[in-house]
């Protein structure tokens, strides 16, 4: 009786992990498509509209000069030089912003959090093949930027602490951990450093820099100024002290002209600096209002690109994208109409919130609802 009884159990004990194998191997098809989803969301709706303008649309030219690449609302887009209808090359749920050519026109990059957190990406100037180039939970990513030789991407990055600090970071297109480019000495630890931009000598990057350590909320002062790091030296050296900031350096592709944003009489304008005499002149205002105010999470200004000519700017301004003659300012609207159709995550109840299994709990105020797909239980 007792053989017997052995027998069985061990029988049973070769039975069970023989199940658990075959379970975990039914499982795994599941847990990859799961690792591989881009966000734990799911849309309860899709949005679409056709629009011909938008909010704070950062854009770049292509080096052939004939294709404008600019984001709206989370998705990335792109349209001829000289307007009409928008092609959309990266949408779904994830908020895609920023994007920027490679030198040669076959690449693009651009901030995403299409994998739970904001992070660099690549992809084909298409917006196929996409690539995580960082891999961070906890950082903040802005303003992206090639390298003249394509071979690397300047970017500011934040680095959680007290006080939280931006710094620009060299990545290399293939990905890896990254090189810290500023911030490395005692003078500039502290130092916010934002919109890297390249003219025609790759040795030096413009950039935006903070002055000053504290809240960026409701300031009462100007601390941004324009900068430039020597990739050479690792030194900064200030570009301006303008009462009114100086943000957002962008340099032609000829090294003759720079374009920055300032404020003026409560009112942001576009100047423009000859840096071969040193000539400094408005070139547009006002133009969209900048940043300083807030976080600057997108930047300080929408990101604006030269043509590769040098004869004029292409920008965002009153919600349409436009070009910008250099140097006699006159502006030409670039028209664009574009297909928007976003999923949403929430959606809007009217009344109480739906019954439950546990029935309605009722309460002095009900707002925005939203229903969690695919179940009928909101919060």
């Amino acid at each position: 009786m007792k053989s017997r009884l052995l027998w069985s159990l061990l029988a049973a004990s070769l039975v069970v992990p023989v199940r658990a194998s075959l379970q975990e191997k039914k499982d795994e098809p599941a847990k990859a498509a799961a690792a591989n989803k881009p966000l734990p969301l799911e849309g309860a709706r899709d949005v679409s509209f056709v629009t011909e303008e938008g909010s704070w649309i950062s854009l770049d030219v292509s080096p052939d000069g004939k294709t404008i690449l600019f984001e709206l609302l989370g998705d990335l887009y792109t349209l001829p030089i000289d307007g009409g209808q928008a092609k959309r090359i990266a949408d779904g749920m994830a908020f895609d912003t920023q994007p920027r050519y490679s030198p040669d026109g076959s690449k693009i990059v651009f901030i995403s959090d299409r994998d739970g957190d904001e992070n660099l990406w690549t992809a084909d100037a298409n917006g196929s093949n996409p690539k995580a180039l960082t891999k961070g939970k906890s950082n903040v990513f802005r303003s992206p930027e090639y390298t003249p030789d394509g071979k690397y991407i300047v970017v500011s990055k934040s680095t959680p602490g007290t006080p939280p600090t931006m710094h620009l970071w060299l990545y290399h297109v293939d990905g890896g951990s990254g090189v810290k480019l500023t911030g490395n000495s005692n003078d500039s630890k502290n130092l916010f450093a934002l919109g890297p931009s390249f003219g025609k000598n790759p040795r030096y990057v413009w950039f935006t820099e903070r002055t000053a350590a504290g809240s960026v909320y409701n300031q009462m002062n100007f601390r941004w100024q324009l900068g430039i790091y020597d990739r050479q030296t690792g030194e900064n050296y200030r570009q301006s002290d303008e009462l009114g900031a100086g943000m957002r350096p962008i340099v032609s592709p000829d090294g003759k002209w720079l374009v920055y944003a300032t404020r003026w009489d409560a009112q942001t304008g576009l100047r423009l600096r000859n840096l071969e005499n040193g000539d400094d002149s408005w070139l547009a205002y006002p133009v969209t209002r900048d940043d300083q105010e807030s976080a600057s999470t997108r930047d300080l200004m929408p990101g604006s690109s030269f043509t590769p000519d040098s004869t004029a700017l292409i920008t965002s301004m009153d919600g349409k994208i436009v070009r910008v003659a250099v140097p006699s300012g006159a502006i030409t609207p670039i028209p664009f109409k574009a297909d928007v159709a976003s999923p949403s995550s929430t959606r809007w109840l009217k009344g109480r919130c739906a019954r439950s299994r546990s029935g309605t709990r009722g309460s002095r105020l009900t707002a925005g609802a939203s229903r969690s797909p695919p179940s009928s239980t909101c919060t």
